[in-house]
């Protein structure tokens, strides 16, 4: 029984993932918003990343080429998920998470390593559209 129920789990999680990028793909993140890959991102904190690296100029100039004209198409839509499906991109994805941490919180001082890991780490699990008072660990 055990390889059946096993095969089962896969099949049935291969089904859900191609549904829920399907969704995505024709109506946007508002319909499918789910975690993707080996970091766990969603199609909406990429395409809010993107939004931000839009409105600030160093890193527009940074990141510009990884950007779409059109962000809310449906062929961006299908990039973004093809992108959010490649490790090699989810870090991509991640240095662009650092970057905007690092400059939207350059005010903050931390005490260590530590801390700024730890402000980091929330940042990327509560969302970084926060004030620091929202995102400051317990």
């Amino acid at each position: 029984v055990a390889p059946e129920i096993s095969q089962y789990s896969f099949i049935s999680n291969t089904f859900e993932s191609y549904s829920l990028n399907v969704l995505y793909v024709q109506y946007g993140s508002i319909y499918a918003d789910y975690s993707i890959g080996f970091f766990q991102m969603k199609p909406s904190f990429i395409e809010n990343m993107e939004k931000h690296i839009q409105q600030n100029e160093m890193l527009f100039k940074k990141y510009s080429q990884y950007l779409f004209l059109k962000p809310t198409s449906k062929k961006s839509r299908i990039v973004r998920v093809e992108r959010l499906n490649s490790t090699h991109w989810q870090i991509i994805y991640l240095g662009m998470f650092c970057d905007i941490i690092s400059d939207k919180f350059r005010h903050v001082h931390f005490s260590n390593k530590e801390e700024k890991l730890k402000f980091y780490a929330s940042a990327y699990n509560s969302g970084f559209k926060k004030n620091e008072n929202h995102i400051i660990p317990a």
